[in-house]
């Protein structure tokens, strides 16, 4: 018998996640023949490619023709559209011509070099800004998917997922399931987060329309907060999946193998929900999953490590399961796990051990909700008594325990980076969240961390249940007067989710009502009975985060370097700058010489200028845009200069456009501002037009 397991988009591109080479590996184990693919990364490489960008023209020109075609564009969303159909296609061969280079920049030594990265970054992220132009309104970028039509019924999963022009995952798709060359008895999918859902769905019905022998099955964080909704559309097992995995998988999962390759039903598998004739079968028997000391460690061949944007193999790793606090109001992870579960320090050290001497990685992203201070002292003890040279991150909880000690013995082991929930330093509010530590202990630890020489960085967000705002400020307040030993920040705001403490208790929070959500939406509108609403947290939490982040020191690396670069950055260079600011290499502010312009020279416009002719005038739309002014655009022709190799526009006049035409290389600058003959009958707006142009590379003399 013959198993597929697939780790669907959308997550981000940099390492692989942790489910599936978990999965394989208990498989493996027990003698079952099973493969892995991770459609995620191989998505993202197939859509930053020079063919599939180049393959969007036609999509995008038929969009931009439709808007040019009429008589006038309405404020807001059609003059918006109309500029970035315009934009996207003036980009798309350039980008198109420097998309592999770019990938190449994350997958090699390149990656260290600020510059080419921050250039090799902006080329990826306005290549997912054009996909995302060609399948509006979805939304595709590194850390999300999408599409803001979907609001969480079964109707629209049906639609959207074989709506071709809102999901771009349809061809991807297609594309992807051609290069699975032999036929699978069983395929399953791992959905950890909500922006999985539509791209895993949507692969889950080509599967079952191109693989109809083929059982699907689906498990994972999203399948098991969603399982109610699941019921409720049994409809699901018909067109998408064939059975569905709750809570851990791998005793489940092993027993569904066994089940079909023996040819007998599926009921009474424990954490398994299954279709049964006309019935939906959901679990009777939830087993617990194998200890976790009796796991072997993740196994990632077949997984594409030469693929992801990482210039050296990055792996992820766990050494606990659940969290150790378990507490937290407005956590939604304790509803998908059993029991919290630590793996014994000897069995974490020999996973760090075999992946190292199996794919040669040296970097390791621990998992983990949070590693308790007596696991960590434990991990770093077996790590340094073995020597073993490694890096490594992990999120932690804010603990008196995490002292100075512990810290530096951290930093000995190989620990470079640290991510802490402070979520709020009111601690009125830290005692309603049971959060069970305060805002002192936090600036003690925070200190701690960045004294023996790691990294931490802080997530903080606003509008928890009762906040007010001089309770938000308290926080804004403790990250300035602590910001030596606060390397870098996240903010965001209070959302109430599936699985959380709170929704089961609404009112001991605040909370005065809770709007039912659509079935497959993970949160839910409420209202309180007093303290910042939602859309008041949500501005704070922007406003803020650039208040604060100015204000750090690590301001000026985050103008190069993107928050998951961090890792890797301090695992080169943070023993010699754990700032990395001496690192950044920063492009250098001297503009160029104006070019010298001589009277005998035969300019012509470079291969990349062109001129376009336009129904609508683009700039009284984009000075529209950024004033927020709503006014209706009347057709009015006018003509650009575009230039595709920069994505610069210029607009014409016709003496403007008469002149231009005659750059064509076959007359000097004298005769074409003939009658004049000098250098200083250069002036007026055509020779301001002329410097523009060749100080802006439309011309090349």
């Amino acid at each position: 018998m013959k198993i597929l397991l697939i780790f669907p988009p959308q997550w981000l591109p940099y390492r692989p996640y942790l489910s599936i080479p978990s999965l394989v590996s208990y498989l493996r184990v027990n003698g079952v023949d099973v493969a892995q693919r991770d459609f995620n990364i191989e998505a993202f490489d197939f859509m930053l490619s020079k063919d599939y960008l180049l393959g969007l023209d036609e999509c995008l020109q038929k969009q931009f023709d439709e808007l040019d075609n009429r008589d006038k564009l309405k404020a807001g969303i059609e003059q918006r559209r109309y500029n970035d159909l315009f934009t996207a296609r003036l980009t798309l061969q350039r980008l198109s011509d420097r998309i592999e280079a770019a990938k190449s920049v994350f997958r090699s030594d390149e990656y260290y070099d600020s510059a080419k990265l921050a250039a090799a970054r902006r080329c990826l992220w306005q290549a997912l800004d054009v996909i995302s132009t060609a399948y509006f309104p979805s939304q595709l970028d590194f850390a999300s998917f999408e599409m803001p039509n979907f609001k969480g019924t079964y109707q629209e999963i049906k639609d959207y997922t074989i709506d071709a022009t809102q999901n771009p995952y349809i061809s991807v798709f297609e594309h992807l399931l051609k290069t699975i060359a032999v036929p699978y008895d069983l395929i399953g999918l791992s959905i950890a987060s909500q922006s999985q859902l539509l791209p895993a769905l949507t692969l889950a019905r080509l599967i079952k329309r191109q693989m109809p022998a083929a059982h699907v099955t689906v498990g994972g964080y999203m399948v098991t907060a969603l399982s109610g909704a699941i019921c409720r559309n049994p409809e699901l097992f018909e067109y998408f999946f064939d059975s569905a995995i709750l809570c851990e998988g791998e005793i489940p999962l092993l027993n569904l193998v066994r089940r079909i390759e023996n040819g007998q039903n599926l009921d009474g598998i424990s954490n398994l929900m299954h279709r049964n004739g006309k019935d939906t079968v959901f679990p009777s028997i939830f087993e617990p999953a194998p200890s976790i000391n009796s796991l072997p460690t993740p196994d990632f061949d077949g997984m594409p490590l030469q693929k992801y944007f990482s210039p050296v193999p990055t792996l992820p790793v766990l050494s606990s399961r659940g969290c150790y606090w378990g507490k937290c109001a407005f956590c939604t992870h304790n509803s998908s796990y059993g029991p919290y579960c630590k793996r014994e320090a000897l069995k974490v050290i020999e996973d760090l051990e075999n992946l190292k001497a199996k794919y040669g990685a040296a970097n390791f992203v621990f998992s983990d909700e949070g590693i308790s201070p007596s696991a960590m002292n434990a991990i770093c003890d077996e790590i340094i008594k073995r020597k073993l040279d490694v890096n490594c991150s992990t999120n932690i909880r804010i603990e008196k325990q995490f002292d100075a000690l512990l810290c530096q013995k951290m930093a000995r082991a190989g620990f470079k980076l640290l991510y802490l929930g402070l979520e709020s330093a009111c601690d009125r509010i830290l005692a309603n969240m049971d959060k069970g530590t305060d805002k002192n202990t936090a600036a003690i630890v925070c200190r701690n961390i960045v004294e023996a020489g790691i990294w931490n960085h802080l997530y903080v967000f606003f509008g928890f249940p009762t906040e007010n705002r001089a309770e938000a400020e308290e926080s804004v307040e403790f990250l300035l007067s602590n910001k030596k030993y606060i390397r870098s920040v996240g903010m965001g705001f209070f959302t109430l989710n599936r699985g959380s403490k709170i929704l089961l208790s609404p009112e001991r929070y605040g909370i005065a009502e809770v709007v039912e959500c659509a079935d497959f939406e993970m949160s839910f509108n409420y209202s309180l009975k007093s303290g910042l609403n939602a859309s008041e947290a949500k501005h704070l939490s922007r406003f803020y985060l650039k208040d604060v982040l100015l204000k750090l020191a690590s301001h000026e690396v985050f103008r190069h370097l993107s928050q998951e670069d961090l890792f890797l950055y301090l695992s080169r260079y943070g023993a010699q700058d754990l700032s990395l600011i001496s690192i950044i290499k920063t492009e250098s502010a001297k503009k160029a010489p104006p070019t010298k312009i001589r009277l005998d020279s035969k300019p012509m416009l470079k291969k990349s200028v062109s001129t376009k002719y336009l129904r609508f005038d683009l700039f009284q739309i984009r000075r529209l845009m950024a004033a927020g002014a709503l006014e209706t655009s009347w057709s009015q022709f006018n003509t650009l200069m575009c230039n595709a190799e920069t994505g610069s526009v210029f607009k014409l006049n016709q003496s403007e456009k008469d002149f231009v035409e005659k750059i064509d290389g076959s007359r000097t600058l004298r005769q074409l501002l003939e009658p004049s003959s000098t250098q200083s009958a250069i002036n007026g707006s055509i020779q301001e037009l002329f410097y523009y142009l060749v100080n802006n590379d439309f011309v090349k003399l």
